[in-house]
């Protein structure tokens, strides 16, 4: 019975010894940021919330003389042209400035870009001066979305965050360089974007006083950001929002072709009356409204840019959507959410129709979900088919030569509704070592936000 009396201090060792373990093996510039750390034991049993109110404050990593910040809509042709070629360096796809601008333009927030510049003197012997200069060796973006946490059945607790996005450094540095610069351009950036959103709001709730209007409820301080990482080891100790893996097919493959076309001759006969289209201008509220429907029984973290953008990345095609209708009851059944990337199709999301009360009472109705995935595969195929759905800056090219562009891969987020395509592509796999090309491990993440890890089925994020 001694041993009874020692228990709770050997239990209050152990967890301090933890603790001591991970501050010395995880990442030490994550360690210093408002994230929840997997040793933060309180934080398991908090409820969503805000981990720091107050403005970030200064420290290491946060360099002010070769970061510079500003948003996007002070972004001139000379940065554009920087930041684009940055983006083709690190993705080795070629983009238009109308190919990346409909993400971040955005009406009611600010998106903010951040370069970290190197200065460079140039000598100029002929005409005898000096010609001072900046070479941009890192970059870095966020942008505004929403995030809807639900409470319950009939609450949901909306927060506005930003996505932070295209991290890249140059390869020329050492490995050591781009892992401090890339801190040095997160710490900089989020702290910059604070005091830049404060001052906008500001100014924008002063004008709103000026013109005798009402302030505006959109103009807030945003304090929380999203990052999401691939092909991770969260050597970090961060608690992900969630985890799942993304997997990559070949479209070219004998087995994943027989899965697509064997399986819809099958069920064309029993869904004839299913249709699948493209979302336009004409038919964006209709799923809109279906998404907003949905979300709230279906999904425990709801995360979409706001309706302005939404609608701009559709119409500019930058964002992909198809829906499945049935004709007969003029009733939306289910969304696909695309993006298109060089030779890749990628589905970053879908949304298939539950019933309320069934959702809430826990059943599933199997005959909706033989439906959803099959109005996926008429979906895949009318991409494939149509083969380059091309970008912006590719439509004044010569049709002859996109027409002969083909997608050579298709890959599949395992999150949202996602994981019914995925649960089936598996089932339906005779060696599953052969079905995919690639697999990779992703992870979403909250920064300055409190919440405990979800399964991926059960959140939607479209950034």
């Amino acid at each position: 019975m001694i041993w009874l009396l020692y228990f709770p201090i050997i239990i209050i060792l152990l967890c301090f010894i933890y603790i001591i373990y991970t501050r010395i093996t995880y990442d030490r510039f994550w360690i210093q940021q408002p994230v929840f750390h997997k040793y933060n034991v309180l934080y398991y049993f908090s409820s969503p919330q805000i981990i720091q109110l107050e403005q970030p404050s200064k420290n290491k990593y946060t360099n002010f003389s070769n970061i510079e910040t500003m948003s996007f809509d002070k972004l001139e042709d000379p940065l554009w042209n920087k930041f684009l070629s940055m983006i083709q360096n690190k993705t080795d796809d070629t983009k238009a400035k109308s190919d990346i601008f409909p993400i971040f333009n955005s009406v009611l927030e600010r998106s903010y870009i951040s370069f970290y510049n190197e200065p460079v003197v140039y000598e100029n012997i002929e005409k005898g001066y000096y010609v001072d200069e900046k070479r941009p060796l890192g970059v870095i973006t966020s942008r505004p979305l929403r995030m809807f946490i639900k409470q319950s059945n009939d609450n949901t607790n909306e927060q506005p965050i930003y996505y932070i996005d295209f991290l890249h450094v140059d390869n020329n540095k050492s490995k050591q360089e781009q892992k401090l610069i890339k801190y040095e351009l997160i710490q900089t950036h989020i702290y910059n974007q604070q005091l830049l959103n404060i001052h906008a709001s500001k100014k924008s709730n002063a004008n709103a006083l000026t013109d005798n209007s009402s302030v505006s409820k959109n103009d807030k301080n945003i304090r929380i950001c999203l990052f999401k990482r691939s092909n991770i080891n969260n050597n970090i100790g961060v608690v992900p929002l969630c985890l799942y893996k993304s997997y990559v097919f070949s479209l070219k493959q004998y087995y994943f072709k027989r899965y697509m076309s064997a399986s819809l001759t099958q069920s064309q006969n029993h869904f004839k009356h299913y249709q699948a289209f493209e979302v336009t201008k004409s038919s964006f509220h209709n799923v809109l409204d279906f998404m907003k429907e949905q979300h709230m029984d279906r999904f425990n973290i709801f995360i979409l840019p706001n309706i302005n953008n939404l609608f701009e990345q559709i119409t500019s095609r930058t964002l992909i959507v198809y829906y499945l209708f049935d004709v007969i009851n003029g009733q939306i059944i289910a969304v696909y959410f695309f993006r298109l990337h060089k030779r890749t199709i990628t589905c970053v999301g879908s949304i298939c129709y539950y019933d309320k009360q069934a959702t809430r009472l826990g059943r599933i109705n199997k005959n909706t979900e033989e439906l959803f995935i099959y109005g996926f595969k008429l979906v895949l195929i009318q991409l494939t088919e149509k083969k380059a759905l091309p970008a912006p800056s590719e439509k004044k090219k010569n049709t002859k030569s996109s027409e002969k562009e083909e997608y050579e891969f298709f890959c599949i987020e395992n999150i949202s509704d996602n994981c019914i395509i995925v649960d089936d592509l598996i089932k339906s796999a005779k060696n599953k070592s052969t079905l995919f090309y690639r697999t990779r491990d992703t992870m979403y993440f909250l920064y300055n936000y409190i919440h405990k890890q979800c399964n991926s089925k059960h959140v939607f994020i479209l950034q």
